[in-house]
């Protein structure tokens, strides 16, 4: 799989009185579906609703990526893991975190 930074998002539209009239069932399926919603306005910029997880996870994406050679790093760590290079571990359990005296 491919990872694209400006990869386009699968959304759905819906008009700003639609948005009105539907605002808790729209919100439930935005946050149910984790897929952003356009809510189109008429001689307006249009408007986007999305989840709160959603867009601190967008925010922490670009923090990540906004250091030139972390975002390489972040890259490369993709692509090996693409082409299979890579090796599994079990997570340790919060109470296994310094097995240094063993």
């Amino acid at each position: 799989m491919h990872y694209n930074a400006l990869m386009e998002v699968k959304m759905s539209q819906v008009s700003a009185t639609h948005f009105r009239r539907n605002m808790a069932c729209c919100l439930d399926t935005v946050t149910a579906n984790r897929i952003p919603l356009r809510v189109m306005r008429r001689n307006a910029e249009p408007m986007m609703v999305i989840a709160e997880s959603e867009w601190r996870s967008i925010q922490e994406t670009l923090y990540l990526l906004s250091s030139p050679a972390n975002a390489l790093r972040i890259l490369a760590s993709i692509a090996d893991a693409d082409a299979g290079r890579f090796v599994e571990r079990d997570l340790l359990e919060p109470d296994e975190g310094d097995r240094s005296a063993d």
